[in-house]
């Protein structure tokens, strides 16, 4: 089930990634509406997430399909209700 502080906290991490953002819905946050997100930033993105929140993403194709906030949002939640497994 998402926690509301998951997806509040994942906010605030998208938009101290991506400044641009802080002005955006989120769910209209994506790499096609973010000019900055880039390769680079994916992987910086992956990379807070991980440490935000204490997970490890080991699925390197899935990551790949983390274009917009929601899918992220999607994964990261189920992530943690996997209790990490993914």
């Amino acid at each position: 089930m998402s926690n509301p502080n998951t997806t509040v906290q994942l906010e605030a991490l998208f938009h101290a990634l991506f400044p641009v953002t802080r002005e955006m819905p989120a769910h209209t946050i994506g790499m096609d509406s973010v000019e900055a997100w880039d390769s680079a930033a994916h992987v910086n993105l992956i990379a807070a997430l991980e440490s935000e929140f204490d997970v490890f993403f080991e699925d390197v194709e899935a990551l790949l399909e983390l274009r917009d906030f929601q899918a992220v949002a999607s994964y990261l939640h189920a992530v943690i209700d996997a209790g990490n497994a993914a």
